[in-house]
């Protein structure tokens, strides 16, 4: 290392960290910054195919923490996976890639609850527009029917691309056609417009058929004062008083004169936070730390969103994966030609992917629903607020499956999540992984969503355009009763790996409810100490959340250039 002290550490190089990074050290002040990551600096030439994109967190166990959740009680006591990126890019680098950003009554909430419209939807868009590099055009104009956005609500000259592929699986328009005739679905052809229902073509951080991560896009080229230290694990923060000065590592301390930030992620920055003596003061004793400062909502609050997987067998005409998939001697001849020319059936399979997001106003005429308080029932009635949402082009995650069938996979993922779990410490060692508790289907809003959504997903399926296809079903609920449906969610319902509210934003006077840091990003009852990652999220946006965490990092950077007016062109 060049040197031991600097004016920021930011620990944790996923899409906050390293956006945040980026911005700072770029900076007209140039201060000088280190980065830390726990895992490795260098990634396996493969890892950026679009096309692995739903198995990277298996093909690269190097860049994957391999979290695990505790027994879930409501979904059979089974244990989940629960996996976090762990290396440059963070869970950019295993993730599925789909980029959306939600909808506008959530970051008008977000703005509402924390007292700052820095965080409205307005605003929003504007600071996105400074990281995006987004494709507007497909070069097939069959596809225009369904992929027009939106340019003014989006960037084109930031460094994360942001695309669609170009060219589309011929089954990707089977199933756009048959949701155009549902009622109730239709086609949305902006799914990042704020007010997107209806099923989409939905952009993925990627070009050319290769995965986009955090560290690709904005951690190449990194100036002189920005300093990345990789394979350094960040055991606890260093304090004097209660001011933050540096951080403890397995690769020795790191000391700053201006701020720490954590941009671990919303499962290490509690554990980080936990193990310096900062959470609920009587979880800390039992486990033998020194209560440093009592926020008794730091690991709380945990939300995720659920998911189902549905499959069925198709006709062999359905769509052509199946001939390159079941055959190595092809899959191999596929992986030559991308790796050399990026073209063959690697630059078309997976690369496209169905999304939407569907209202469920059944609901709203449920006791569950009755049941939430007044303000959580206002909110989940509003118009752009999702209840449930549909994936497709996703392969057959289900390890029971013939490869040599063509089969039809649609996973379906709950939104207005109620059900809270929590992250707390397993001891007081740093090495043990904390326990995660995303407490899946607690709530009786969340099951009765899960069951009115999966009928919704049975009766896409059954529409025209695609029950024609359908040969047999291969893993549905075995009935359409509430007990058969709700048997099946509990064997089959998984994470989709987008944990949040951790360490949440609040006003000045929540923190015996839950809140962690202020508008500032700033932890209560410290100083030079920060958190910018997707703990700080209120509540559980309603979208895939990567694009969330870059906007974190943008607007913690824009809120500490101004601060310490560094001077940096982000608007």
């Amino acid at each position: 290392m060049s040197q031991q002290k600097y004016d920021f550490i930011i620990v944790g190089s996923g899409p906050a960290g390293s956006l945040l990074a980026n911005r700072l050290a770029n900076t007209t002040a140039h201060p000088s910054i280190l980065l830390l990551e726990a895992g490795p600096a260098s990634e396996p030439s493969n890892t950026n195919y679009l096309s692995d994109r739903f198995m990277s967190f298996m093909a690269h166990p190097n860049l994957n923490w391999q979290y695990k959740t505790i027994p879930q009680t409501h979904l059979n006591t089974r244990v989940l996976d629960y996996s976090r990126g762990r290396g440059l890019g963070g869970s950019t680098a295993i993730n599925f890639a789909a980029y959306t950003v939600g909808p506008k009554d959530d970051y008008d909430r977000w703005a509402e609850l924390v007292g700052d419209d820095f965080f409205n939807w307005e605003k929003s868009v504007r600071r996105r527009k400074t990281f995006e590099n987004y494709t507007f055009d497909v070069k097939d104009k069959q596809y225009q029917k369904y992929y027009q956005p939106e340019k003014s609500l989006h960037g084109e000259n930031g460094e994360l691309y942001v695309s669609v592929p170009d060219v589309w699986e011929d089954s990707m328009t089977t199933l756009l056609d048959a949701a155009e005739g549902v009622e109730g679905m239709g086609i949305c052809k902006d799914i990042n417009d704020g007010v997107a229902f209806g099923l989409s073509a939905v952009p993925a951080t990627a070009k050319a058929a290769r995965r986009e991560t955090a560290a690709t896009a904005f951690l190449k080229d990194v100036p002189k004062n920005l300093e990345i230290v990789s394979e350094t694990v960040v055991q606890r923060v260093l304090f004097e008083g209660t001011r933050a000065v540096g951080v403890l590592t397995n690769n020795g301390e790191f000391h700053a004169s201006k701020e720490i930030i954590l941009s671990a992620g919303a499962i290490d920055t509690p554990k980080i936070l936990m193990l310096s003596g900062i959470g609920d003061k009587s979880e800390l004793q039992a486990h033998g730390i020194t209560s440093l400062i009592h926020l008794p909502g730091v690991g709380k609050n945990l939300q995720d969103h659920p998911f189902f997987a549905m499959d069925w067998i198709m006709s062999p005409s359905f769509h052509d994966r199946t001939p390159t998939l079941s055959n190595p001697s092809a899959l191999a001849s596929a992986q030559k030609e991308f790796s050399e020319k990026g073209t063959g059936p690697l630059s078309i399979m997976f690369n496209s992917m169905g999304m939407g997001y569907f209202r469920n106003d059944s609901l709203f005429s449920h006791d569950s629903y009755k049941a939430l308080s007044q303000t959580e029932q206002e909110y989940l009635a509003k118009p752009t607020i999702p209840l449930w949402e549909i994936v497709t082009m996703a392969p057959c995650l289900n390890p029971a499956a013939d490869p040599s069938k063509t089969i039809l996979t649609i996973l379906y993922f709950l939104h207005g999540v109620q059900s809270k779990g929590s992250i707390e410490l397993a001891s007081a060692n740093w090495k043990d992984a904390p326990l995660c508790d995303p407490n899946f289907l607690a709530s009786p809003f969340d099951k009765a969503n899960a069951l009115a959504s999966a009928r919704k997903l049975l009766g896409f399926v059954d529409a025209k355009g695609i029950k024609e296809h359908v040969v047999e079903p291969f893993n549905v609920p075995a009935g359409d009763s509430d007990d058969e449906i709700m048997a099946w969610c509990r064997d089959f319902g998984v994470a989709t790996w987008h944990p949040s509210c951790t360490a949440k934003m609040g006003r000045a006077g929540e923190q015996e409810y839950g809140a962690c840091v202020d508008k500032d990003f700033r932890v209560y009852g410290t100083q030079g100490l920060r958190v910018a990652d997707m703990s700080v999220t209120p509540f559980m946006f309603s979208c895939h959340t990567q694009s969330i965490a870059y906007f974190v990092g943008a607007s913690a950077a824009e809120k500490l250039i101004g601060e310490y007016g560094l001077d940096g062109n982000v608007a």
